[in-house]
């Protein structure tokens, strides 16, 4: 798991209490909003990085695998974590063939072969990749077990790529905060009919 935690450093704290002093609820709401206006932001740019990397979806990478803790104005924090257990194989791009089912990991790598796999829907509705398991017959039936297939966890695919490393991340985010936070300032300002811009005055 990878996750990286976003919120306005003190100096900056200390800038909005001294340039807004007196005006009710303007720390919580410039902090909060900048906060979620970077993360979110760095949200659509992992699920970017990972897209590119690895054979899956962007909605599947967003719903499964990256994940936005917004910030509230009772807690301007918000978290970004890359997360998530084993992807079914039928993500990555599987498809049916004359022998089984080929799929791919990553984008820049070829495609791998099951043999005697078959791609199958369930009553859920669910599609997967499946193989029957050896030495699991069923009397009744006098058919081997059913057993879908999966592939790794998008983390483990991501470990050690230096792009998503929680340092750099961090970094990244951080010097985004800085210049959004100011631009908050002076939207906030704005819609209270103040003359002034957090870079001085109109």
């Amino acid at each position: 798991m990878i996750q990286t935690t976003l919120h306005v450093d003190r100096k900056q704290i200390t800038s909005i209490q001294t340039l807004l002093r007196g005006v009710k609820g303007a720390l919580p709401t410039i902090q909060s909003r900048a906060v979620n206006k970077v993360a979110t932001a760095g949200r659509a740019k992992i699920v970017r990085t990972i897209f590119r990397e690895v054979a899956i979806k962007q909605t599947d990478i967003r719903k499964r695998n990256v994940f936005l803790r917004r910030a509230r104005k009772a807690s301007p924090v918000a978290k970004v974590t890359i997360s998530g257990r084993r992807v079914p194989l039928r993500t990555f791009q599987a498809r049916r063939t004359q022998k089984g089912v080929s799929y791919r990991i990553r984008r820049s790598g070829g495609r791998k072969k099951i043999l005697h796999s078959f791609l199958a829907t369930m009553r859920s509705g669910h599609e997967g990749v499946m193989l029957r398991k050896a030495g699991t017959r069923m009397e009744k039936k006098n058919k081997e077990k059913i057993v879908e297939r999966y592939g790794p966890s998008v983390p483990v695919v991501m470990d050690g790529l230096p792009r998503l490393a929680a340092a750099t991340l961090d970094r990244e985010m951080a010097a985004k905060l800085h210049f959004e936070v100011d631009r908050q300032i002076s939207v906030f300002m704005r819609q209270k009919g103040m003359g002034f811009s957090a870079g001085g005055a109109a």
